[in-house]
């Protein structure tokens, strides 16, 4: 494409739904330096699982970056926006036309106004919704940043640490999906160097669930399924069938027999951290996790318990 002329909107992935990035910081950098102004980079960093020093340097780079207040931070869904560093803002303030239809689904508010070509030609109408999303997600986000980094390292070290022995301890059940570690890079990771999302497969009577599967059973544990799970009458049993737990929503994975098999997963967040922080004392006690453990022992109990009857709940 740049034989030809063209320039080149190469999207990278920092992190994905399974933890997953691409490409490395290395050859972001080598693109920067053989193809300069032809390559314009834009980071997916909606997971928001990415360190500032790491969002920093993308920045610096010129890339620009897309960032979400959900996933991670927990505020509302559809609440994001993208960071632009200051070299790109420079060519855009110069842009002279808008493409077609674009009036149809933005308006002034939501771009810059020293944009001001592009922002002259946009409607004036208001989009709240919006704006309230933002606001919320925002205040999550400062909630987090308050809280020393040694502090968050900490919480997020033990929230993987305790997940990966419940799921050793349901290993009948469920079975983490291992991936490669992120290769050392030339920026800190800080607290982001621990793992927050945790894939793993369900297995019923030694079959993986397929991916059509995983989506029943991550709606099973998202509702309260007394009137559905009726063979086991004990009291434990009908507690758990009426826990709703969230987790992540399930992820289609090719298997090696060429079919799909589902994977869900379960994630810290930055309200993982901030409720321990609070719950510590703001951090002057020990960190304590009984509740937050209690509540993933529950997750897994409970999909033990959705797996053994999962002919009744399709």
């Amino acid at each position: 494409a740049i034989a030809r002329g063209e320039s080149v909107l190469l999207q990278v992935m920092d992190s994905s739904k399974l933890g997953n990035r691409s490409t490395s910081l290395a050859m972001l950098a080598r693109l920067n330096e053989d193809f300069d102004k032809q390559v314009q980079v834009v980071v997916d960093a909606c997971q928001m699982r990415i360190s500032l020093p790491r969002l920093r340097w993308h920045l610096a780079s010129g890339h620009m970056v897309l960032i979400s207040g959900s996933k991670f931070f927990t505020g509302p869904p559809f609440s994001g926006a993208l960071l632009v560093p200051s070299c790109v803002s420079d060519r855009v303030k110069k842009i002279d036309g808008i493409p077609a239809g674009l009036c149809d689904y933005t308006n002034q508010n939501a771009w810059p106004q020293a944009w001001g070509n592009v922002y002259s030609k946009l409607p004036e109408r208001h989009n709240f919704g919006q704006y309230f999303r933002w606001v919320a997600a925002s205040a999550e986000m400062e909630r987090y940043f308050s809280i020393p980094v040694e502090f968050r390292e900490r919480a997020l070290y033990e929230f993987g640490k305790f997940t990966v022995k419940l799921i050793g301890e349901h290993s009948k059940t469920v079975s983490l999906f291992e991936q490669p570690r992120f290769s050392v890079e030339c920026v800190p990771d800080f607290e982001m160097a621990h793992k927050t999302i945790f894939p793993f497969s369900i297995s019923d009577r030694n079959k993986p669930l397929s991916f059509d599967e995983a989506v029943v059973l991550h709606r099973a544990l998202n509702t309260d399924m007394r009137n559905i799970v009726i063979a086991d009458y004990t009291v434990e049993s009908k507690r758990l069938s009426s826990v709703v737990c969230h987790v992540g929503q399930a992820v289609s994975m090719r298997s090696s027999n060429g079919g799909t098999r589902g994977l869900l997963r379960i994630c810290s967040s930055a309200r993982t951290v901030c409720d321990l922080w609070d719950a510590s004392g703001n951090g002057a006690m020990p960190l304590s996790m009984p509740r937050q453990q209690e509540q993933q022992k529950t997750v897994f109990d409970k999909l033990e318990l959705l797996t053994k009857h999962f002919s009744q709940l399709t």
